[in-house]
Parts: C-alpha cells; structure tokens; sequence
C-alpha cells in the first residue's frame, strides 16, 4: 500500500556506523532492583548477556532478525544484528526498515512541537480545517492524536481494499484517504468524539494534513525541518515511493508472507 510511510535505521538512528566490537564481557550497563531478602542488588549486564537475551527473545517469537543498539549518555555502547534479513543474506546494524505505527510518535511531536509554537491549540476543533466532515465540529486537535474522534477507519473498507489490489503503487492523497473513511466506504467507530476510544488511521492522516495547512509545508519538510535535522537524524526519512534507502532489512506480512518492503 502507497500510504506514506517512514523509513528508519534501527531504534531511530541510535545504531552508527563503523564501530568497534565490543568484549564479551564488557560491563554495558547495570540494573538496580530489590533482591528477594529486600536489600538492593545490581546486577551488571555484558555484551554476552544481552546478546543470549536478544537471541532468546528471537527464538521465542519466531523472529527473523532483530537489529539493537544500546546507550548511556547518548554514547552508543553496545550495537548487533542477529538473524538474516533474507535468506542467505545476514542482517546488519546499518540495514534500514519501516517503523509502521511508529510514526506516529513523530507525528504527534510534530504537533506538540507546533503547539508550544502557538501555530495551533490541542482544543481547536477539527472543523476548523474541515468544516464539511461530520462529528468534525465535536473532535479536537487533541483527539486526532488521541484515536478517540470516532471517525472511520479507510483502511478495513472493502472498497479502499480493492481500490489498493488493483493499484498496488498508487500514491494516495490525505483526501483521498479522508474519503474513504466516510459513507459509502465506511462508517463511524462511534458519533460521540472524546467519549470513547478506538484506533483508526484516519485521525493521524487528518492531523498531519492539518499541521500541512496550518504550517503551510508538506509533512516531510516538517518532520526533516522541526525533528530529523535537529536530532541528527540522517538515516530516517518519510518515504512515498518503492525505493527503500539501501542497505534495507527485508520484512514480510502477517497474512501472506510476501516482502513488505517495497
């Protein structure tokens, strides 16, 4: 599906480049918690350590691979990749993925972000930017971030379903979308916004359409401009079309297996 999505090196660009391994019993990092007598105990954790826990993790969810990478005081310490990203085909620390839903996290800082700047506020009403939506005159900036607007879900709508099957590379519009969360494609999760609470994708593409309006910039201008750029960012982007930034983590879908990477 040609949804925008964004694209990112492992744990949002906390693996580098080039790094030295490290000893397998170097301390990384130290846990502090209460023994079973009550006292305080701490327990040291080392690159042998976390890497049998990575691999148990891996072999107990069935996990093709995972990419990590931990710090302390923003110096990376200790980064792996175990698993293959295909077959034959080990996974690395510099490999590139979709991070999904995740997105939304940068999604929802961007609309902090533009708060604090006074270029909008959480109680504004969504009518404010689509006065002809319904329920959208109840719903609130901050219910958009929050899935509690209640607005219909275009991506479970059989027709959107088939409409994407057929054109499998299409880039879709945020108004296209928003269209299709509407009758004769889908109807309401529930009429009475801020009341209740159930995920939609509808809500988040509304939001960065309207942090688009408001700002006068298309989405990814804002996120390089206002997140990537100011935390260094470099290997993380939003991403409209089938060309992953190489070297890429290959994924596959739940339902079918195939790569979803593309």
């Amino acid at each position: 599906m040609r949804i925008p999505t964004v694209t990112s090196l492992a744990v949002a660009t906390l693996i580098a480049f080039g790094c030295s391994k490290t000893p397998e019993d170097k301390l990384i990092g130290e846990w502090k918690g209460t023994d079973s007598g009550g006292q305080t105990a701490t327990q040291g954790a080392s690159v042998g350590s976390m890497s049998s826990i990575l691999q148990s993790v891996k072999d107990k969810y069935k996990v093709g691979a995972i990419i990590f990478s931990a710090d302390k005081n923003g110096v990376p310490i200790f980064r792996t990749a175990i698993g293959n990203s295909t077959v034959g085909e080990p996974a690395t620390t510099d490999m590139h993925f979709r991070i999904g839903a995740v997105g939304w996290q940068y999604l929802t800082e961007l609309m902090l972000l533009m708060v604090e700047q006074g270029q909008l506020s959480l109680t504004d009403p969504v009518s404010k930017w689509y006065p002809n939506y319904p329920g959208a005159n109840l719903a609130t900036v901050r219910m958009l971030a929050a899935s509690s607007t209640g607005f219909g879900e275009y991506i479970t709508a059989p027709v959107f379903l088939n409409e994407v099957g057929a054109d499998p590379f299409r880039v879709w519009s945020a108004d296209d979308l928003i269209t299709r969360s509407l009758p004769p494609y889908q109807t309401p999760q529930f009429t009475n916004p801020g009341q209740n609470w159930e995920y939609s994708h509808t809500p988040f593409v509304m939001l960065g359409a309207i942090l688009e309006k408001v700002s006068g910039k298309p989405y990814a201008t804002l996120l390089k401009e206002m997140i990537l750029d100011p935390l260094k960012f470099s290997d993380t982007r939003l991403q409209f079309d089938a060309n992953p930034q190489l070297p890429v983590l290959h994924t596959l879908t739940e339902e079918t297996f195939q790569d979803s990477i593309f």
